[in-house]
């Protein structure tokens, strides 16, 4: 006895849903109608989810532009007013904050490449 692909069996189980939807849909239209609502919804939801990642890369990105940009503000301002030296420490720790999260990032990266086998 053979046993069947996964193709076979993805035709099956494909087979045998489209055959309980037909019987649904004679049996109570109601009710099929509600079964295929919530699988529109799920996979719109389903979208939404695979495209979540990505959306909140580059609103994380564009919030650290906006951070950098009122921290260069503010030391602008300090030193515009006499306070050279907070002024200096601001864009010192400004830049010590941006090694640091680049370099931790490149190394969270690349572990989480490196984990899913993917490169």
């Amino acid at each position: 006895m053979t046993m069947p692909t996964t193709a076979d069996q993805e035709a099956l189980i494909s087979d045998q849903l489209a055959k309980k939807l037909v019987a649904l849909q004679k049996a109570s239209p109601a009710a099929f109608d509600v079964v295929v609502k919530r699988w529109k919804s799920d996979q719109e939801h389903a979208q939404k989810m695979e495209l979540a990642p990505g959306r909140s890369v580059w609103i994380c990105r564009i919030a650290a532009l906006g951070a950098v940009a009122a921290l260069c503000v503010l030391a602008w301002h300090a030193i515009d007013k006499g306070y050279a030296a907070e002024g200096v420490t601001i864009v010192t720790s400004l830049a010590a904050s941006l090694a640091f999260v680049f370099i931790t990032g490149r190394l969270t990266d690349g572990d989480k490449k490196g984990s899913s086998g993917k490169e």
